[in-house]
């Protein structure tokens, strides 16, 4: 997809997925996962040009990561939030094109768009379970919620 480096985390991070679909490995245990041979399932043709260390400490991927390592359970948050994104912006489209008035400030919108590029799930990402990392991504939710309650747009 991005790199052959990328598109071997990735595989490594299904095939893990695959093993343990209901509750994953636990959190940052992709490290330890992915070191067992029965992941490592690549010939030294698709090694060329690749560094011998196949495996990292994540697989770069927020799906794929929460998907391997908290399994179905532990990603439908992730995907709670982000149809929950999804749906504000398809409100605020609507609003815009059909009904010629706003769904959301201007605040909303530019906290919605930070939130929505923290956890876009179609490019790499870093460690989910890194702690700067979600500061960011947590810091734009609380103030996203925050917002949108003043704006009586969230349910008591």
């Amino acid at each position: 997809i991005y790199s052959q480096q990328h598109d071997l985390l990735y595989t490594h991070a299904y095939d893990i997925f695959q093993q343990n679909i209901i509750f994953g490995v636990g959190p940052k245990m992709f490290r330890e996962e992915c070191k067992l041979m029965k992941y490592n399932s690549f010939n030294q043709k698709d090694r060329v040009g690749i560094n011998k260390e196949l495996c990292n400490t994540h697989p770069h991927n927020y799906v794929l990561q929460l998907l391997a390592e908290t399994g179905i359970l532990g990603t439908i948050p992730y995907i709670i939030l982000f149809l929950t994104i999804l749906y504000f912006f398809i409100n605020q489209f609507t609003y815009l094109y059909f009904k010629n008035k706003t769904f959301l400030d201007d605040t909303s919108i530019f906290l919605l768009c930070g939130v929505m590029m923290g956890i876009w799930p179609f490019f790499p990402t870093g460690n989910f379970f890194n702690n700067w990392l979600n500061f960011i991504l947590f810091l734009n939710i609380g103030l996203l919620l925050g917002f949108l309650k003043n704006q009586k747009k969230l349910i008591d």
